[in-house]
């Protein structure tokens, strides 16, 4: 589903033709016995309009899987602090990532496609620990609560 929001963010904003097609999906791609894939299904269910995403082709697929292990690993092993994207970049930058494009633009469509699909986790992640952080805070106030309550039912 990532993949697929991924490839319609990517495909508005560049014109190669080559590239597009790299990043589709063949029709035949999820007609194959092969596939363990349930990416057509799960892009329908979240297409929100029929046929606002699109599928994106193995080969995306595949980049996005890679970076998501890295972005995964970065975010879970890491400290939260201001730097953790540029680490994220600094991870992926020594990883070994397959290149998707056509011999002209492979480089910069590449390292687009990384960028955006970074900025989208990066902003689920901040999201995801401001959540956390504000239920920590409740719970904090609930207690100190609790406590006077407490000491002024004691004083009584």
């Amino acid at each position: 589903y990532l993949a697929g929001y991924v490839h319609k963010k990517i495909t508005k904003t560049i014109t190669c033709e080559e590239c597009c097609a790299l990043l589709t999906a063949s029709p035949d791609q999820f007609n194959s016995e092969e596939t363990q894939l349930n990416q057509r299904r799960l892009t329908e269910l979240r297409s929100f309009k029929p046929g606002c995403l699109r599928e994106a082709s193995f080969r995306l697929y595949a980049l996005i899987e890679e970076v998501e292990e890295v972005v995964h690993d970065t975010l879970e092993t890491s400290a939260v602090f201001g730097d953790i994207f540029w680490m994220v970049l600094d991870r992926l930058h020594a990883t070994a990532l397959p290149a998707i494009g056509c011999n002209e633009h492979h480089e910069f469509l590449t390292s687009k496609i990384i960028i955006c699909y970074c900025s989208m986790r990066m902003h689920f992640f901040s999201r995801k620990k401001n959540r956390e952080l504000l239920v920590t805070k409740k719970v904090q106030n609930a207690r100190k609560k609790a406590k006077l309550l407490r000491a002024a039912f004691l004083a009584q």
